[in-house]
């Protein structure tokens, strides 16, 4: 009996890496770009993240910023402007800019718009 379990073990472990093999040429040559998941390749930059901050939502700005980060940008590391309008940047503090900068790794920017 523990002869079986043995076999079915042995089993199992050949066919789950015989389909991490198979898995990772089909990544190679279906044209898909993994390089994202790769942190030791150096790629440019091909996007920028667009937020349009307004005073009386920087906590709800704060935490959708959070978000963003938590689930698709700490591995995609791409950088994120801030926009205010150029009458309410006075309400933008250095205690939100300190946060954003620490939610973000610094690679936040803010900037103003016209209205």
């Amino acid at each position: 009996m523990a002869l079986l379990f043995t076999n079915i073990r042995i089993r199992i472990i050949l066919c789950s890496a015989l389909l991490i093999v198979l898995l990772g040429f089909g990544a190679k040559y279906s044209g898909h770009d993994y390089s994202a998941y790769f942190p030791g390749r150096i790629r440019q930059q091909s996007a920028v993240i667009l937020i349009l901050l307004s005073p009386s939502r920087i906590t709800q700005t704060l935490v959708a910023l959070q978000n963003v980060e938590d689930r698709f940008n700490r591995r995609l590391k791409y950088p994120i402007v801030l926009f205010t309008a150029e009458d309410e940047v006075q309400f933008i503090t250095d205690e939100v800019r300190v946060k954003v900068r620490w939610i973000t790794e610094g690679r936040a920017t803010f900037g103003a718009c016209l209205r």
